[in-house]
């Protein structure tokens, strides 16, 4: 903590030895974006082997194109072209993270809209009594609340490419890293659901849910230091 006599005030610095040496530069970050590439790709590429055997019919249609958008695409954008070691802050790390951004809005509606069309068919099998609601588990509230952080996020930065101010570029940050957060959580949920159930052992949900956790937290955490940064920075 540091400390202003003459004015009397105090603030957090956050930008110490341990986060600047081994957080955000050196061996060790370049372990952890390792590792983070690593854990997203084994759990979309468990998904999408799974769904692609299905012949992405019914629920493995919106769980592939869900997976991919909504927590592959998402994580990249914000960490591989936001806090990597070799394209952040560069021009082609501006371009890919605009790109990867609209490919998960693309990509998760149409997950989104799988899911719903396919629901629609199901409950007209069903009395409307016995029909099953469109937001009736954790995995879709987390995922709807996750999309429309995503929506909000997408916007501020488009608006970021004509208006460079530094509380809109701290509410599509912080609009990002929420975003993360619900759409992981949903996929970690995702994992309980009566399909994956279905289609995997038990210690194969285990191992998904963990890898979900572990790369959600190595993705998440340089942001989360950021946006608290620029919070005290603010507030100073």
């Amino acid at each position: 903590m540091s400390s202003n006599a003459s004015e009397g005030s105090f603030y957090f610095d956050l930008s110490g030895p341990f986060v600047n040496r081994f957080l955000r530069i050196g061996y060790f970050r370049m372990i952890i974006d390792f590792l983070a590439n690593s854990l997203m790709l084994v759990i979309m590429g468990t998904v999408a082997w799974k769904c692609i055997r299905l012949k992405l019919l019914r629920t493995a249609n919106h769980a592939v194109y869900s997976t991919l958008g909504l927590f592959f695409f998402v994580a990249w954008s914000q960490m591989l072209t936001c806090h990597s070691c070799w394209l952040a802050k560069s021009f082609w790390a501006y371009i890919l993270h605009a790109v990867l951004g609209a490919l998960a809005m693309w990509t998760g509606g149409m997950g989104i809209l799988a899911k719903i069309l396919d629901k629609r068919r199901e409950n007209k099998k069903f009395s409307i009594n016995d029909r099953e609601g469109h937001m009736s588990s954790k995995h879709s509230r987390c995922g709807l609340v996750g999309f429309l952080f995503l929506l909000f996020c997408v916007l501020t930065g488009v608006v970021l490419f004509g208006v460079h101010r530094a509380k809109l570029q701290l509410c599509h940050r912080t609009f990002g890293l929420f975003s993360f957060g619900c759409l992981a959580s949903s996929q970690w949920f995702s994992f309980s659901t009566v399909f994956a159930r279905r289609e995997w052992n038990w210690l194969w949900i285990r191992g998904l849910q963990l890898s979900t956790a572990i790369a959600t937290v190595l993705v998440g955490y340089e942001e989360l230091f950021h946006i608290v940064q620029d919070l005290l920075e603010y507030f100073k």
